[in-house]
């Protein structure tokens, strides 16, 4: 508790004038005076007068430092009340006497000490409080009316307060969230509460964690509450996938081995006598084996991408021409198949960091769908530029063509702009997710544009690799 000192009893400024002239002119013309007057002893002596008016000289003297000293020791335990440590300055125009001066050297000793306590205390503070907002948890502090004290910047982020600032206001009046408030009344009344979930977010789009403790001070009393929030928004997202993906490739494995056991059942009852019908059957059967295959490779690919999104995967100096180039050439038969025709246009000497083998199973995945996706006799065009610190490449097809509200999606797992079609010609929905994965290992990006009935161009943009020598 800060103490001030009644400022009455401290000397006036005339006062002290009083005291100097006192202290100063009455001793010396107490001594005229004695001088003056008529000798006490016949030999003139005025010894003893004289030495009367020294010891009230000094008197007052020593008095008025006295005074000075204990004026300044005051002003000093005044600053002390009120936070002020700063070392004390010297008394002006007066030295304390021997006892108060070890007093006074002892005083600003301790102001010293409490000085550099309090710029430690400081500094420590300022470190808490750094090492507090950093953190990435939401932490939110309350007193024990349950009024807002202290929060960190992670939980102003979660909760985005509606007041500029919330702190000494009471929580429900800036968080309108009847669930939390029930929370937070609950933990009042029982000083503990289990662990509940919060949507966030515009629309809801984050989920938080909370759970809170009573906050106990020195005399075991209560001292506030403590509530955390912790976003798991991203591993309720991954929750989601796992979910959709085992539901997708049951759904995906569920249809070929239906069809499998069904054919394999009817050619066991007897049609295989029919070779007409025996032939077709096994046709069947082997095109749904290959689907089976295609969805497998697919899924142990996705598998294997999301090991390496935690590994380092090798990456060297490549020459995107070259990758383009064998990329088109290991998709050549397959367009030559359907009667289309690949056209490649690739800067020279354009070098990329990368993975030979993801970038070009990337690529070979979006020369695949154009030519699924697209009709007969059209024609693909592969082209590689570099764009100042990317490199593009792209994929133009004169396909079929995605409708817009189809975009946003077609890199998720399992999607399917049209199932019946897709599974027709042989997609397992997994390509494009493929190709996404392969991307962000590079620290790349892929995006679409799409014009329904005109086709489509998907672009993989990778960070360029200046300098370099070329490749022969």
């Amino acid at each position: 508790m800060s103490h001030t000192f009644d400022h009455d009893r401290k000397p006036r400024g005339k006062a002290l004038a009083f005291r100097l002239i006192g202290a100063v002119l009455v001793p010396q013309l107490l001594i005229l005076v004695l001088f003056l007057l008529p000798p006490l002893s016949p030999h003139g002596a005025y010894a003893p007068w004289a030495m009367l008016a020294a010891g009230v000289a000094g008197l007052f003297w020593w008095g008025v430092r006295f005074e000075a000293t204990i004026d300044d020791l005051r002003r000093l335990l005044d600053r002390w009340g009120q936070g002020d440590f700063s070392p004390p300055a010297v008394s002006q125009g007066y030295q304390a006497p021997d006892k108060l001066a070890r007093l006074w050297d002892t005083a600003r000793d301790v102001a010293e000490l409490a000085r550099r306590s309090q710029a430690e205390l400081q500094a420590r503070a300022a470190r808490l409080e750094g090492v507090f907002q950093a953190l990435p948890e939401g932490i939110l502090v309350l007193d024990p009316e349950g009024q807002i004290w202290a929060f960190n910047e992670a939980c102003h982020q979660m909760l985005r307060f509606e007041a500029t600032d919330p702190r000494g206001k009471p929580l429900e009046a800036v968080i309108h969230d009847a669930k939390l408030a029930a929370y937070v009344q609950a933990l009042r009344t029982n000083g503990r509460a289990g662990q509940i979930e919060l949507a966030g977010g515009d629309a809801g789009s984050r989920s938080f964690e909370v759970q809170g403790a009573r906050l106990m001070g020195q005399d075991h009393r209560p001292a506030g509450f403590l509530i955390f929030f912790h976003d798991v928004t991203r591993v309720r997202y991954l929750e989601r996938v796992r979910r959709d993906f085992t539901a997708n490739v049951s759904h995906e494995l569920r249809t070929p081995l239906t069809l499998i056991h069904g054919f394999v059942e009817t050619l066991l009852d007897g049609a295989l006598d029919d070779r007409e019908s025996a032939a077709r059957f096994l046709q069947i059967i082997r095109e749904q084996t290959e689907r089976l295959d295609a969805l497998m490779d697919d899924i142990l690919s996705l598998a294997q991408l999301e090991r390496e999104d935690q590994e380092p995967v090798p990456l060297e100096p490549l020459s995107v021409e070259d990758v383009v180039r064998e990329s088109v050439e290991l998709s050549r038969v397959r367009a030559q198949e359907r009667n289309m025709t690949l056209e490649v246009t690739a800067e020279p000497q354009t070098m990329v960091l990368a993975n030979s083998r993801l970038l070009e199973q990337a690529l070979i995945n979006l020369i695949d769908n154009a030519i699924k996706y697209s009709d007969p006799g059209k024609t693909i065009r592969i082209t590689a530029e570099q764009r100042g610190p990317w490199v593009e490449i792209a994929v133009a097809d004169q396909g079929w063509g995605i409708e817009s509200r189809h975009l946003p999606r077609i890199f998720e797992r399992f999607y399917r702009v049209d199932p019946g079609r897709s599974r027709e010609l042989g997609g397992t929905g997994l390509g494009l997710s493929i190709v996404k994965h392969i991307m962000q290992i590079h620290r790349g990006e892929v995006d679409v544009e799409s014009t329904l009935g005109k086709g489509s161009i998907f672009r993989l943009r990778l960070p360029a690799v200046s300098n370099l020598p070329s490749i022969a």
